[in-house]
């Protein structure tokens, strides 16, 4: 909580998977690069296919026992947490599109909701993406659907708009649309504004010397 306002917090995975060479580096960032300027042709999509069946998947089982005992060696006691709601937010960009098919992506769901199940009471995930639109998933994550969710619930679902640009405030406002739903004036961009200058006009202060707050003087 800051400033009254509940805090969301987003990290933001440039790439999920580590190369251990400058090189591999330089390959993959002009790889990415080339992805955002060029459509997938068949051919494209039945490479990433076969990349996609061949990463090995991670076992939901070993994630959760791994997540909990990183947890408990942190200092996390986790018989006594706070209420907290675990989500993922799932970047569907131009740019990230390689990592879904190479199967990245779906590995990194299932290591998420190993932790979940730690530190979230309901054992599961609400499941959001965003590119140029934001989405809720339909479907959370959980033990009995995370097996190829992203292929079923984000490449296969044509209501979930893909590879394109790079938008956050959508879906920050999504966020707080679902877990907040009394706090309207963070639900949208122009309900967030109107607020903002609510409280310089009404306010003073800080905001007010910010957005240009002056006393009306008595004619």
């Amino acid at each position: 909580m800051r400033g009254g306002i509940p805090q969301i917090q987003i990290k933001v995975v440039s790439t999920i998977y580590h190369i251990g060479n400058e090189d591999g580096q330089e390959v993959l960032a002009t790889k990415n690069a080339n992805l955002t300027n060029r459509r997938f042709t068949p051919a494209d999509h039945l490479r990433l296919q076969k990349e996609f069946l061949m990463s090995a998947p991670i076992s939901l089982h070993k994630s959760s026992e791994a997540a909990g005992i990183h947890l408990r060696k942190s200092g996390v006691d986790l018989d006594n947490l706070p209420g907290m709601r675990v989500a993922l937010v799932a970047d569907v960009t131009g740019s990230f599109q390689d990592e879904y098919f190479q199967g990245h992506v779906q590995n990194a769901v299932t290591r998420l909701l190993g932790i979940a199940m730690h530190i979230d009471a309901s054992k599961k995930m609400d499941a959001f993406t965003f590119a140029n639109h934001a989405h809720q998933l339909r479907h959370p994550i959980t033990e009995k659907n995370y097996e190829n969710y992203v292929q079923r619930h984000i490449l296969d679902d044509d209501a979930v708009h893909k590879w394109g640009g790079t938008y956050y405030a959508p879906v920050i406002h999504l966020l707080y649309q679902h877990y907040f739903p009394t706090l309207t004036h963070l639900h949208s961009a122009e309900s967030a504004k109107a607020h903002i200058m609510s409280l310089a006009h009404h306010g003073g202060g800080f905001l007010g010397g910010l957005f240009g707050h002056h006393k009306h003087e008595t004619p």
